[in-house]
């Protein structure tokens, strides 16, 4: 045997195990992975394109992200402090309506 056969039969054989663990690999990921990842990479391939492309991505999210936080945490605050807000006290005991006794 002349010495580049055996180097390339020693390749072979190391590269086998790295085959087996790729397809031991590919074979235990669950199938919400599966789908998930060519959607994730299509998406990335589509906003990686241009720098503009990218720019306006990252200035909407962040703008629809600032308006979720908003939204939540107005919510939140509404939530536990029910009653106590000038909102819902207006007309009641903040500027309601006047006394005649007063005047």
């Amino acid at each position: 045997r002349s010495k580049s056969s055996e180097q390339e039969r020693e390749r072979s054989v190391c590269a086998a195990p790295q085959l087996v663990s790729r397809e031991v690999q590919a074979k235990s990921e669950s199938s919400f992975e599966a789908a998930i990842m060519p959607v994730a990479q299509d998406a990335y391939r589509f906003l990686m394109r241009n720098n503009k492309l990218y720019v306006s991505f990252i200035f909407v999210g962040a703008l629809l992200g600032e308006r979720a936080v908003h939204y939540t945490t107005g919510t939140l605050w509404e939530m536990n402090n029910a009653g106590k807000l000038y909102s819902h006290l207006e007309g009641t005991v903040i500027g309601g309506p006047k006394d005649d006794d007063d005047e």
